[in-house]
């Protein structure tokens, strides 16, 4: 009786959610957390949005919100696994030659004072130039190599564009929205703003006749392409963050139980970004620098005075980040070049937290060495300080980011990733802290998206805590190398530091 009279009129829009019911008729996925697609159908100035939902074979592309039907084009692939953990919903993958959806020509679909576009991608590969959306001469989202692009023309047909710089990452997923209102364009990336312009003179976006394309063909888009939407108003950046935020928790509200004790960890069921205690959860300790000083964390070890400072470029979220160096010579003060902050908070056995921080390697950040060579960024650590870390994440000497896991002062990689530069790279790590490894476990997301470890699985049953550790461990965010591997100096950078109760707490 609820469903049926939802699906009547948009007029009850506001008694559904209240009944906890999505607006398409379907029960939200829990309460002030709803699925992707209602978040998306909820906001105010939507025009079309294209699932990619349908069945093997179809022709179509159904427009869920209005009547902007598109066409499959050159044999695009669909079924492919979506980029949204909302439900199993589909998406589209694109060859890079000439696959893309074309959506006929709509006065709907001209926005004269402001727009948003919206969507979700993941590249196979970085052309030099590849569309995502555009709409003629009109307005467009595009690629060029890992930079993405926001451009429209204005009646006099003069081009105006936003350029976020080394934002894409090759077989990463990543939620991408562009908008333009009275002279600003703006463009975010996993519901953060990244590059923001305001022009000389507010502009008209100028009309196009020409059908608006999907993929596009010219600089044809490889890889897939998901949930993409269009709005005749700018979102705001609060909208913006409420999708992507819908997006982490659509997959689940339970959080998993712990495999059983087993000599080798049974497979855990799957975590997906946590949903629900309370919505935001809460900060247990933070580290995010912008107090002006380092007064939040209460150890310095092993460094000169000038090897830690405050940075305000580049910059991942408020005043200020971190900037640590090292030197081939700082082994004067300890065996190895090191530089690191330690918390003032503590992790015990048997407790369960969120620790979230970013790090930022430079683009010149050098090539790592040597068969037994790595280079530690982030850790924790307890008394007695010696030996390895329980979890430590490191650059390896084939130049992939770690995961390593202490076998009681010996190491062994769990998960790994390419080493990406000169961007901010956002981590999330779940840790049940234990000396026992079938109570112990670690769950890893990086830049929102859950990671699989060498099990195969989400999650990492291990011990966190070492069997002579028991004064309780610590966050540290570092930079520390063994001597002799790379000469001279080494910098990195790390922001938003935080310990927590729930993903939302923490996540950078």
């Amino acid at each position: 009786m609820t469903y049926r009279l939802c699906r009547r009129t948009r007029r009850l829009a506001l008694a559904c959610t209240a009944l906890g019911v999505g607006a398409s008729g379907v029960p939200a996925s829990a309460p002030g957390s709803p699925a992707y697609r209602d978040a998306v159908l909820a906001e105010p100035g939507l025009v079309s949005y294209w699932r990619a939902a349908e069945a093997r074979g179809a022709s179509r592309a159904r427009d869920v919100k209005g009547g902007n039907r598109g066409r499959y084009r050159n044999g695009v692939r669909l079924r492919a696994p979506g980029l949204v953990p909302t439900n199993g919903n589909p998406a589209v993958r694109y060859d890079g030659a000439d696959a893309h959806v074309s959506v006929r020509d709509a006065r709907s679909l001209d926005f004269r004072s402001a727009f948003t576009l919206e969507t979700w991608v993941k590249p196979r590969s970085l052309r030099k130039n590849a569309t995502i959306l555009h709409k003629g001469k009109a307005y467009s989202l595009t690629v060029h190599r890992r930079s993405i692009r926001l451009a429209f023309r204005d009646r006099r047909g003069r081009l105006h564009n936003l350029v976020a710089r080394r934002r894409l990452v090759a077989g990463r997923r990543q939620h991408i929205v562009g908008s333009y209102r009275t002279g600003r364009l703006r463009l975010y990336v996993n519901g953060k703003l990244v590059k923001g312009t305001r022009l000389a003179h507010r502009r008209t976006v100028r009309v196009s006749t020409r059908p608006l394309n999907i993929a596009g063909r010219l600089g044809a888009f490889r890889g897939v392409i998901d949930e993409v939407a269009v709005y005749r108003v700018a979102l705001p950046a609060a909208a913006v963050a409420r999708h992507h935020r819908a997006a982490r928790r659509a997959a689940g509200t339970a959080p998993p139980a712990p495999a059983a004790p087993a000599p080798a960890p049974a497979p855990a069921p799957v975590p997906a970004a946590p949903a629900p205690r309370p919505p935001s959860g809460t900060v247990l300790w933070s580290g995010d620098f912008d107090t002006g000083d380092l007064r939040q964390y209460d150890a310095v070890q092993g460094v000169e005075p000038d090897r830690i400072t405050l940075s305000s470029s580049p910059l991942r979220e408020g005043r200020f980040a971190t900037k640590l160096t090292t030197f081939d010579t700082d082994t004067e003060i300890t065996e190895n070049p090191r530089s690191q902050l330690m918390s003032a908070a503590q992790h015990f056995p048997g407790q369960e937290q969120f620790i979230g921080w970013s790090t930022f390697f430079p683009a010149d950040f050098p090539a790592i060495a040597g068969d037994q060579a790595f280079f530690v960024f982030f850790q924790f650590h307890g008394k007695p300080y010696s030996g390895s870390p329980p979890l430590g994440w490191a650059i390896a000497p084939d130049g992939r980011i770690e995961l390593r896991r202490n076998q009681q002062y010996g190491f062994d990689r769990v998960w790994s990733m390419p080493l990406v530069k000169a961007q901010w790279v956002n981590f999330v790590a779940r840790v049940k802290w234990s000396k026992n490894q079938s109570e112990g476990f670690v769950e890893l997301w990086v830049d929102g998206v859950p990671q699989r470890f060498s099990n195969g699985q989400l999650r990492l049953n291990t011990q966190t805590v070492m069997d002579d550790q028991n004064d309780g461990l610590k966050t540290i965010p570092t930079n520390y190398r063994r001597k002799g591997i790379i000469p001279g100096s080494v910098t990195i950078y790390h922001d938003e530091v935080k310990l927590g109760t729930t993903y939302d707490a923490v996540a950078p």
